[in-house]
């Protein structure tokens, strides 16, 4: 079942839980008020009260919960109708029959209208013949009995197919929802994976680029170091050069006869040398 017609049905169990429980103070008041025996009204009230709890807090979501707690609403305002026997208000007590047929609609659930009115048709019919006080001031009156049967059918049909409908667009709407959210998540899914892909992608640009800044500050490195190399290979063959040219200079200026003998002497040996 859908989880939003679900959560609307726990609420209307809490709902009819306050409810029945609430009308056993009132059953004893109302009883104690008209001078009428309150023990087994009372204790009645209670007990189907207690059944309706029972089934509401062991089976929440279950039909037979909600189909218990609508015999046991009809069986309460019978005992309400019961402890106005014999006064002219028991006729209007009978109203309440059909309001209580209007709250049971809040679980738009079909099948507890028709329960409901199942309970109050039985009700009204066989106490018509075996209780009479019961049901109606003036004893037994089965054309009475005809007439609010019919009553209860019209408001029974109406309530049935406003149920139904609101079953249903509450069902179709939850499918809505769920689908929706099924593509929101395969939308964030579908997301994350872009995302990762994002995230791998610059990972791996990031690796590229690493390696071609390792490789360019490699090849630098051995370009610089070559030339350093060769600078120094060509400093020293400068160097060589040097000490060429001053040799043949100083040579040639030993020949030439222009510096004395010890300097010439001088320099010829460390020429030499």
């Amino acid at each position: 079942m859908a989880h939003g017609i679900a959560s609307l049905r726990l609420t209307a169990n809490k709902i009819l839980m306050l409810l029945l429980w609430g009308h056993v103070p009132l059953i004893f008041a109302l009883a104690m008020w008209l001078e009428s025996d309150w023990l087994w009204p009372t204790f009645g009230t209670a007990l189907f009260a207690g059944i309706t709890t029972f089934c509401c807090l062991k089976f929440p979501d279950d039909l037979m919960t909600r189909l218990t707690g609508s015999v046991a609403y009809i069986a309460i305002i019978a005992l309400v109708l019961y402890l106005m026997h014999g006064r002219d208000w028991q006729i209007d007590v009978h109203m309440y029959f059909f309001a209580g047929l209007a709250i049971l609609s809040i679980y738009c659930d079909w099948r507890v209208i028709i329960m409901g009115a199942v309970a109050i048709a039985c009700h009204h019919l066989v106490l018509n013949f075996l209780l009479p006080a019961a049901v109606y001031p003036n004893g037994g009156d089965f054309l009475r009995v005809v007439l609010h049967a019919v009553i209860v059918v019209l408001e029974a049909v109406t309530l049935t197919w406003m149920t139904y409908k609101m079953e249903t667009l509450l069902a179709a709407n939850e499918q809505s929802i769920v689908a929706m959210d099924e593509a929101q998540e395969r939308e964030r899914a579908l997301q994350a994976q872009q995302e990762n892909l994002r995230v791998r992608t610059e990972n791996e640009e990031k690796l590229v680029m690493s390696k071609l800044a390792d490789d360019f500050e490699t090849s630098v490195k051995v370009t610089v170091d070559t030339m350093l190399s060769t600078s120094k290979g060509m400093q020293a063959t400068a160097r060589e050069l040097s000490m060429m040219a001053q040799g043949c200079s100083t040579l040639l200026k030993f020949r030439t006869g222009r510096w004395s003998g010890m300097h010439k002497h001088t320099i010829l040996s460390r020429t030499l040398m």
